[in-house]
């Protein structure tokens, strides 16, 4: 594979990935298993992660043999590195660290000890595309990183792998999706829209849409996703890693690769989203009944949502829904084999978030309305 020049712009012109090794997948879930192989890991291999995740992660080490063990994070949800010593043992290979909510994990100390023990460093910025950290762009610390930035564009798909060691060598380079399957991801993006919430003028358009459009668009969407995932192409969002899918030999597809390259400008959209977690901080720091996870934006993050804790998630949920404001929980599955009682703070947190979107699509009039509800809610 070579490395993308310095004129790439298939990632908006930003040259965020010069000189790094990089693969295109169809997710940061399959960018992982091809990450998980280049580095050598095999089964047997036991990989630290941390307790609080979101599970498709350990699906895939899971599933390639490789041992999931669980580590704590702080309050600040960086790892702690005094429980991570104590987990490193012979078969030790790797450690995953998650930048959380776009927010860089400190890695200082976990690099000193994939040094000292000769393990591999593999960064999870599924929620950090473009972000940046007092060591540089985050993904470059260590000996490789996954990228997920269809949570960050309005894509039906795509991941990136990259390698940052000389050591290791991806796959074979993964092929586009057949287009029939791209635009059933395509379709199935567009139907959950259809259902999302907004204000009373805008919900009353969309159900006439809606229910306008609704046989068609069940119909279509049912019958492709059916083919789709019987011929393995589909590449479902669900726990379940199915390391035999076809979705892994795929690429990031062709209309997410144009997309990225004629649509995108990436410092205008860190800006923007920048912006709106800026307001939506300012909104909740009024309030008595949340509590944000990061009480300050560092220069270079581009954040992900805006996660806050809440003693009442299910409560304030729906009164926001209610006034057409969506937001929703975060990794609230727990993994049979987590020791909960063991992880008092990555329980807490699957209990308690809640994330409210910052995306750049959002208009100003969204931001100053969806700030207005936060401030006005009574609970």
């Amino acid at each position: 594979l070579e490395p993308a020049s310095p004129t790439d712009s298939t990632f908006g012109g930003n040259l965020y990935w010069t000189g790094r090794r990089h693969q295109l997948t169809c997710s940061a879930t399959s960018a992982l298993y091809h990450v998980v192989q280049a580095l050598g890991l095999r089964a047997g291999d036991e990989a630290l992660v941390p307790a609080y995740h979101c599970g498709k992660e350990i699906g895939v080490l899971r599933n390639l043999g490789v041992r999931p063990v669980f580590y704590r994070i702080d309050g600040r949800l960086s790892p702690d590195t005094r429980f991570i010593k104590n987990l490193i043992n012979s078969r030790t290979r790797a450690i995953l660290i998650t930048h959380f909510f776009g927010f860089p994990a400190s890695l200082d100390a976990v690099k000193e000890l994939c040094q000292e023990h000769n393990l591999r460093l593999i960064e999870d910025c599924a929620h950090a595309f473009w972000g940046q950290g007092p060591l540089g762009p985050l993904g470059a610390s260590g000996d490789a990183a996954i990228f997920s930035p269809r949570k960050f564009l309005p894509i039906p798909d795509g991941g990136i792998a990259t390698l940052n060691t000389l050591h290791g060598s991806f796959p074979k380079r993964p092929t586009p999706a057949p287009e029939f399957f791209t635009a059933v991801r395509q379709l199935s993006i567009w139907h959950k829209s259809l259902k999302l919430n907004a204000p009373l003028h805008q919900r009353l358009a969309k159900r006439l849409v809606f229910a306008a459009m609704w046989p068609l668009v069940w119909s279509s969407s049912t019958l492709t996703k059916s083919v789709a995932k019987a011929t393995g192409y589909w590449d479902s969002e669900i726990k379940r890693f199915d390391p035999s899918a076809h979705a892994l030999s795929q690429s990031m597809s062709r209309r997410s690769r144009d997309y990225i390259q004629h649509n995108v400008d990436s410092l205008a959209i860190v800006r923007v989203r920048r912006s709106n977690y800026l307001q939506i901080l300012a909104a909740v720091q009024k309030t008595d009944y949340l509590q944000p996870l990061f009480r300050s934006l560092p220069a270079g993050v581009n954040p992900l949502c805006f996660p806050v804790k809440c003693h009442a998630p299910q409560q304030v949920s729906r009164a926001l829904t209610r006034q057409g404001i969506l937001v929703a929980g975060w990794w609230q599955e727990f993994d049979s084999e987590v020791d909960w009682p063991n992880f008092p703070i990555e329980s807490d947190l699957k209990h308690k978030v809640l994330v409210f979107p910052i995306h750049q699509s959002l208009t100003r009039k969204a931001i100053l309305r969806m700030a207005n509800a936060i401030k006005t809610l009574s609970i």
